[in-house]
């Protein structure tokens, strides 16, 4: 293809990547590749032929973030789909945002909360103040780090042995929906959730 529209630039590119992986297979290595014959001899010419190989990785890093998407908006909603030796699931990616009551929250207990980069909250430091508190956490998150959308879809995979059971009987291509957690104080008689099995 010589075409020299977006799409077109693509294909080229997932094209010369398949053959290239084909060609050296799994496992690899630098001998394998036989890429000494014709390379440049100085540094200045190696540099300019490292400054290619990064722009195609990038190239290729942002084709694999916009084909996920794609993937993730064709995935079936609220199900665990199987490909291959995978089970991918997708939903609407969040954002947390931090509201500016928290530290006012967490007062003097601070350190169970802020880790050491003073960045990040530790979320199991902010539930135990809620549950010392007699609060509930999942309200204390809701209330100090609400979460947005995005407007992009995460989608997660994972090794069907690895899975929920009920996952793991799926066929290549065959989906089943999610179990969901019925509401807090509902068991199954053993004072554990009971899961909501698909229809």
């Amino acid at each position: 293809m010589n075409d020299d529209t977006p799409n077109a630039v693509t294909v080229d590119l997932l094209m010369l990547s398949a053959r290239l992986a084909d060609d050296l297979g799994e496992d690899w290595t630098l001998d394998d590749a036989e890429i000494d014959a014709g390379l440049p001899e100085t540094a200045g010419e190696m540099w300019l032929l490292l400054g290619e190989v990064e722009r195609i990785k990038r190239a290729i890093t942002t084709v694999g973030k916009a084909l996920t998407q794609e993937f993730g908006r064709l995935l079936p909603e609220g199900q665990a789909t199987r490909f291959g030796g995978e089970v991918y699931k997708v939903a609407e990616k969040m954002r947390e945002d931090m509201e500016p009551g928290l530290l006012d929250f967490i007062g003097d207990d601070w350190r169970a909360v802020i880790s050491v980069s003073a960045r990040n909250i530790r979320k199991t430091g902010l539930d135990a103040i809620a549950e010392q508190r007699g609060m509930d956490k999942w309200t204390v998150r809701d209330t100090f780090l609400p979460r947005t959308p995005t407007g992009e879809l995460e989608v997660t995979h994972q090794p069907v042995h690895k899975a929920p059971k009920y996952q793991q009987h799926l066929e290549p291509g065959e989906s089943v929906k999610l179990w969901t957690r019925k509401p807090k104080g509902e068991t199954d008689g053993r004072n554990k959730p009971t899961p909501n099995q698909p229809d």
